[in-house]
C-alpha cells in the first residue's frame, strides 16, 4: 500500500495497493474503521480526491494514452473523463483546491520526450498545456495555489532547477528563485 490521500472532509483515507504489480484504488473510511477496494481494473497511475465521494484517477494498462476518470466511492460508478490519444499521463494528478481543474505532468508523443504541466477545465472540458516546454527540460514538482489561480512548479528550464509560478491561463509566468540546485520539492500552504 502506497500514495496515501486524505479526502477533503477528513474522513476518509484513499491509497493504492500494488498485488503482482497491478494497482487499484481502496479507501479507508476513517469514521467506521471500514476498508474497501474501489477499483478493480488495475493498473492506476495516478489519483485524486476530486470531492468527499469521487476520485479522479488515471488509468491505462499500455501507458500509452492519457485517459482519465471519475469513480463515485459510494456505487462504484465510473466515468471517463477525457481520452486523449496523444498523451502520457505521467505523474502528479492534482485536482485544485476549488475543483475545477486537474492538473498532471504529461508527456506528449508526438514532442518526443518533452514534460509539460497539462491543465483539464472540467467545466469547459478543454486541455491546455500550460507550460510547453522544450527539449531536455523537466518538472521535479508542482503545487497549486490555494486559490487555484495559478500553479507553482520546480523546473530545471535554466540548466538547475528553480522555482516559477505560472497563470492558470499559461499566460503570466514568473521566476522565483535563482539557484544551482539538482532538484526541488515543493511544500505550499
Amino acid at each position: 500500500s502506497y500514495n496515501p490521500k486524505i479526502s477533503p472532509d477528513g474522513c476518509k483515507v484513499a491509497f493504492l495497493r500494488s498485488i503482482n504489480n497491478i494497482s487499484n484504488i481502496w479507501v479507508l473510511d476513517l469514521m467506521e474503521y471500514k476498508i474497501s477496494k474501489v477499483t478493480n481494473c488495475g493498473y492506476i497511475r495516478e489519483f485524486d480526491w476530486l470531492d468527499d465521494c469521487r476520485i479522479v484517477f488515471a488509468w491505462d494498462k499500455d501507458c500509452m494514452n492519457g485517459n482519465l476518470y471519475c469513480i463515485d466511492i459510494n456505487n462504484l460508478e465510473t466515468k471517463e473523463i477525457f481520452k486523449y490519444n496523444d498523451l502520457y499521463i505521467k505523474k502528479y494528478l492534482k485536482v485544485s483546491p476549488n475543483n475545477k481543474y486537474i492538473a498532471f505532468l504529461g508527456t506528449s508523443y508526438n514532442k518526443g520526450d518533452i514534460e509539460d504541466i497539462y491543465v483539464y477545465d472540467i467545466k469547459n472540458k478543454y486541455l491546455i498545456n500550460l507550460t510547453k516546454n522544450d527539449c531536455n527540460v523537466y518538472i521535479s514538482d508542482f503545487v497549486w495555489k490555494i486559490d487555484s489561480s495559478k500553479i507553482y512548479y520546480s523546473s530545471n528550464e535554466l540548466i538547475y532547477y528553480n522555482v516559477y509560478s505560472i497563470s492558470i491561463d499559461g499566460i503570466l509566468k514568473k521566476q522565483l528563485t535563482n539557484t544551482t540546485s539538482s532538484k526541488i520539492e515543493l511544500s505550499y500552504r
